[in-house]
């Protein structure tokens, strides 16, 4: 068909009229505006998609092969094209949405298969959506409330456990004849009191020093001589 439609009266109106009956059914069913084809000649675009009239028998349709004399630079830009490109256009009937994509015939002819969606049906679809978008979103926000609140009360279930346990380690350590000591890497983050009896260091002081050098004060001197006779050795 855009092989054949080169002028006016290139292609029958018959023929003007089965292309209408299909894009009309097309524009109905998908909820377009308008469903149109251009073709470029001379730099200059004409569409080729042809509408309906009263007496279809004897007139051809509208726009076949008119002269789109306000068109949008977009469509000029979409002969360049190879993906479609999205369009607000406002021309002599109106501001519409438009999708524009280039064809090309086998034999090589290119044009432009082009839809036109109403703003207002755009807007209209979404706010459907958004509506959709937002219900949707307090529905399973109600549904993890109860997750949620299980959750919650898991936790402070386990931090009460973990409270009890604490105390109870601090009890049995506290009162232990044992020396207990806790090692992170190289220092101690807890000492008990047999500790403290043990070596004559505070529990502060047991979180500065070395814990592998650790020597009771009243041995100290001693240690120190025996190192030193050790070395003259």
């Amino acid at each position: 068909f855009h092989d054949r439609a080169v002028g006016p009266e290139a292609v029958s109106i018959r023929e003007d009229k089965l292309i209408a009956d299909k894009l009309t059914r097309l524009v109905k069913e998908a909820g377009f505006k308008y469903a149109y084809t251009i073709i470029k000649k001379s730099d200059k675009l004409f569409f080729v998609a042809c509408d309906l009239i009263a007496d279809p028998g004897n007139k051809r349709g509208t726009f076949y092969y008119y002269e789109y004399e306000d068109a949008d630079e977009s469509f000029f830009n979409a002969f360049n094209e190879e993906t479609p490109i999205y369009k607000t256009v406002t021309d002599q009937w109106g501001t519409v949405r438009t999708v524009i994509v280039r064809e090309r015939t086998p034999n090589g002819t290119e044009y432009l298969a082009c839809v036109d969606y109403d703003i207002t049906y755009l807007e209209g679809l979404l706010r459907k959506n958004l509506f959709k978008s937002i219900t949707t979103v307090l529905f399973f926000l109600l549904l993890a409330v109860p997750i949620i609140k299980v959750y919650i009360n898991s936790h402070k279930k386990y931090l009460e456990n973990l409270r009890d346990s604490e105390t109870k380690f601090r009890t049995l350590a506290e009162t232990s004849p044992i020396a207990i000591g806790i090692l992170r890497q190289d220092h101690y983050i807890y000492v008990n009191s047999s500790w403290v009896n043990l070596t004559g260091y505070s529990k502060e002081e047991a979180k500065k020093i070395n814990p592998f050098v650790v020597v009771h004060p009243e041995m100290r001197e001693q240690v120190v001589k025996n190192a030193e006779n050790r070395l003259n050795y």
